[in-house]
């Protein structure tokens, strides 16, 4: 069935366009009155054959969400998981880093965001009130009806930030399941559960306003662009795992940090940008003083703004030489303030084993104490989120989409990035598009890959106001989560591995060895009852975006590895423990034998079954003393032997939990014999 409408493309002119609801297809009509079949579906001939240049399309709005796990580990590379002991001064008036006490105000401004916010929407308000009532006056002086003016002047309501922000709390705290709540938004004293290090705790710093991302010009490697993106936020979540989730969203701007103004930025400018933020440092070299990817800075400004290293000295002076050559404002620098390959070989090659990252992404990480250091749980691209916003998304080719969702750099060719069978999964099972319906006027569509979660999106009232509030709440949410799951699983993998393949050989060394598989063994419990969420939400499109972020992480998979390596290692140790008990019963029975020969002997030698002085004045068994000195010398071998085979034991590490109950035994095989031995006297 064919169903016709009419449809506006960002140069006014009108094509009509009939829509097969069964196919999918559009039969476009040009002005020749020819119809051709044009594929506007997510992966059809949509942005091969009829997109535009990336260069051509204007981005109207860009956000960018990192959330980077980092473990924190001793010097012996071993896991603390005492937070206040590793992050010194994590919350403390002196740091940069304060606790928010309430999670669900995770995303509230502070105080001057908030004046400065209210100040804008009210001069908008004003204004709109202004035009309105010019409107209603022109009207009423030509005699015509005022009845529209009156009704969006009745409807026009006076700003209120704090209260917006309250409803936008309220709506992302009902959008999940009561457990996520729980696990999201408790508070200190409200759940015994989530008190102390079992409840997630949010901490936030306010002091950095811009960074200046400065990347190798796409034309000429050897000159240097840059451009500033607003700090919209910088979070820092801990969990009762030893490691943390640092959260930093960018922003594009039309004002730079100084507030001049900034070129406007088309889609190949963002997929550049897009693709080297996320970042933290370079994965090879091509030569002594080239990185393998084109970002070559990342500097904030702010009051708390890391200072310069040595290796970083002149970032300043190279920034004051910016100069502009273009009408475009671009701006280049001397030189780059990358990681030379030399320290980067070094620093690999040194024993921490640890790829040097960009001193700027240090810089906003805690301090830790003496000794402990920073380790990627991830490679060195960033985990991120990507919102954009441009006029018209049909104009974006299928390549360029493809390389948005890959976070890949751009290319003047149409073809994809990869082949056909990795093309073939991302549109199978990677991109969610239940809100792109042209025929219904929507062009939303969002991308699931191990990359990271991107929306591409009209610059229209759901596109620039409803879908970045979602973006940046319900969806940051949903992509905590995911993150949290992924960094658990990996280190509970690497912990169980590093365990188990630890285990000596010998046995008796093996009980420090059991003791940490044992703690393993009890953390993936508790992550599968505090952290593992089968479903977060009743509502149909987060069930499908959650399922799908788990998916392009393979998180279930991850999920069920560990746990069969879990109950593997499980069985293992319950097997060994099985075969420690029942050769320690042997022991056991062992000693008890011994014992109990030595009590009899001696407790028949004390008891009044014989006449002692009847058989002592025959001289047939000698004399009472004599006897006495057979039982007391006989006690004590028998003391002694069961004393040596229990330190024996002891030493080898072969009494665990049967040590108490084979001392006992002992004992009172012992005090049995000594029990005796008073009676002979």
């Amino acid at each position: 069935m064919l169903s016709a409408f009419l449809y506006q493309t960002p140069e006014k002119s009108k094509f009509l366009r009939e829509f097969d609801v069964q196919t999918g297809m559009y039969l476009a009509q040009n002005k020749q009155q020819q119809f051709t079949v044009v594929d506007f579906r997510p992966g059809g001939d949509m942005g091969q054959e009829h997109g535009r240049p990336a260069s051509e399309i204007i981005v109207k709005g860009y956000r960018k969400t990192l959330i980077w796990p980092m473990r924190y580990v001793a010097p012996d590379d071993r896991s603390c998981k005492k937070l206040e002991d590793v992050l010194v001064g994590l919350g403390a008036a002196d740091t940069p880093w304060q606790e928010i006490s309430d999670p669900l105000k995770h995303l509230a401004m502070t105080e001057k965001a908030a004046c400065a916010e209210q100040e804008r929407q009210t001069t908008l308000f004003e204004s709109e009130k202004a035009e309105l009532l010019a409107q209603k006056a022109r009207c009423e002086k030509a005699g015509r009806p005022t009845t529209d003016q009156d009704k969006k002047l009745e409807d026009l309501k006076a700003p209120d930030v704090r209260a917006a922000e309250e409803r936008d709390e309220y709506a992302e705290f009902v959008y999940f399941h009561t457990f996520i709540q729980r696990f999201l938004y408790s508070a200190p004293g409200k759940d015994d559960v989530s008190a102390g290090m079992d409840r997630m705790r949010v901490f936030r710093r306010d002091d950095l306003d811009f960074a200046t991302l400065t990347l190798t010009d796409a034309n000429d490697s050897k000159r240097l662009i840059s451009r500033d993106f607003k700090v919209e936020r910088l979070r820092l979540y801990t969990f009762s795992q030893d490691f943390v989730l640092l959260v930093a969203e960018f922003a594009d701007q039309d004002r730079d940090c100084s507030g001049a103004a900034q070129e406007t930025m088309n889609f190949e400018q963002m997929l550049r940008f897009h693709q080297a933020l996320r970042y933290s440092y370079a994965p090879y070299y091509a030569d002594t003083d080239t990185p393998g990817i084109s970002l070559r800075g990342l500097e904030f400004r702010g009051s708390g703004a890391p200072k310069s290293d040595a290796k970083g000295a002149g970032e300043d002076d190279q920034r004051d030489a910016v100069k502009e050559s273009t009408e475009n404002e671009k701006r280049s620098v001397a030189s780059d303030s990358m990681i030379k390959a030399t320290d980067a070989v070094a620093a690999v090659k040194s024993m921490s084993r640890c790829a040097p990252i960009l001193s700027s992404f240090m810089g906003l990480l805690p301090q830790l104490a003496d000794g402990f250091n920073w380790r990627h749980i991830v490679d060195e691209r960033i985990p991120s989120m990507t919102y954009v916003a441009v006029a018209d998304p049909q104009a974006v080719r299928k390549s360029d989409m493809q390389r948005f969702a890959w976070h890949e750099d751009p290319s003047s060719t149409t073809f994809s990035p990869y082949g056909k069978s990795i093309v073939d999964d991302l549109e199978k099972d990677g991109i969610l598009d239940i809100h792109w319906q042209p025929e219904a006027d929507k062009f939303t569509q969002m991308f699931f890959t191990a990359s990271g979660m991107s929306v591409l999106t009209r610059d229209d009232f759901f596109g620039a106001s409803i879908l970045p509030t979602h973006f940046r709440r319900h969806y940051f949410q949903m992509g905590l989560i995911v993150q949290m799951q992924y960094a658990s699983l990996l280190l509970l993998s690497d912990k169980l591995s590093h365990a188990l393949s630890d285990m000596p050989e010998a046995y008796h060394k093996r009980r420090k060895a059991h003791d940490q598989a044992h703690a393993i063994l009890e953390e993936v419990l508790q992550f599968t009852h505090r952290y593992w969420f089968p479903q977060i939400s009743n509502h149909m499109q987060p069930r499908l975006m959650f399922d799908k972020w788990q998916r392009s992480l393979g998180v279930q998979r991850l999920y069920d590895t560990v746990l069969a390596e879990a109950k593997e290692a499980s069985d293992f140790l319950s097997r060994e423990e099985e075969r420690v008990i029942a050769r320690n019963s042997d022991r056991i029975n062992k000693i008890a034998v011994l014992g109990f020969v030595i009590g009899v002997v001696t407790g028949l030698l004390g008891s009044n079954t014989f006449n002692q002085n009847e058989l002592a004045a025959s001289g047939n068994f000698g004399t009472l003393e004599e006897w006495g000195k057979i039982a007391l010398l006989t006690s004590i071998v028998g003391f002694v032997v069961g004393g040596v085979m229990l330190a024996f034991n002891g030493y080898r590490g072969q009494l665990n939990r049967d040590r108490a109950t084979t001392a006992i035994l002992g004992v009172l095989t012992a005090a049995s014999a000594l029990f005796a031995l008073f009676t002979v006297f």
